[in-house]
């Protein structure tokens, strides 16, 4: 997978600035062979299908997401354009602020819009906004989303507690957007350098046996 170069802003770091100055040429060339690295390590580790391996050498899909504001890269269509052109899909997840980049970005496979708040005052709570008018950023961002002709995603990050009840405010934002899709997305906080390592991993054990249970249970016929 490649990933987007904080949340909402531009990284300070200088490995991430240095990813806006590189040319899309050079991010997909290099992207391809890092992922086709990483797979080369499997080969003759026990219970890896040689099928299957050089099936994973084939990338089909690309998440502009987790980490960083992708849609910022100044030559984020012609990157876009080349991932398809190397007939690779493109999952453009952007935050709700920047509503001219989502107005001139070449068409994805599939957009999503981050939407933590569904008020101005939860927004400025939750994310902490760096610009003044981000509320009216946010309802431009999904005004110029419900124009995309292409597959469109709200992805709602809900916290327990903070904005998860409102819920005739999410599906006016909803009603304004007509996204194709809604993605809820819960959000557990856990400060590894603040809890004991024993209860760290018990956490995520509990999590990766949840999701073994919930797994046997789907197909199970």
């Amino acid at each position: 997978m490649m990933r987007r170069p904080p949340r909402s802003t531009l990284s300070s770091s200088s490995a991430a600035s240095d990813v806006y100055k590189r040319q899309p040429e050079f991010l997909i060339e290099n992207s391809i062979a890092q992922h086709r690295r990483m797979i080369k390590q499997m080969k003759g580790v026990p219970g890896v299908q040689p099928e299957r391996l050089q099936e994973a050498m084939k990338i089909q899909h690309c998440a502009l997401s987790l980490v960083g504001e992708p849609i910022m890269y100044p030559e984020i269509s012609k990157y876009v354009g080349l991932l398809h052109q190397n007939h690779i899909s493109s999952f453009m997840v952007t935050n709700a602020q920047w509503p001219d980049r989502i107005r001139d970005l070449a068409p994805v496979t599939q957009m999503y819009l981050s939407v933590d708040a569904c008020t101005k005052e939860d927004m400025k709570r939750i994310d902490r906004p760096l610009f003044e008018d981000y509320w009216e950023r946010c309802l431009g961002s999904i005004d110029e989303l419900a124009l995309k002709r292409q597959r469109t995603v709200f992805r709602l990050t809900l916290v327990n507690d903070y904005n998860i009840d409102n819920v005739r405010g999410y599906a006016a934002m909803v009603k304004k957007g007509m996204p194709d899709f809604i993605e809820a997305v819960s959000y557990t906080h856990l400060r590894a350098h603040e809890t004991p390592e024993h209860l760290v991993c018990r956490l995520l054990l509990e999590k990766k046996k949840k999701n073994q249970i919930f797994m046997s249970q789907k197909f199970v016929y």
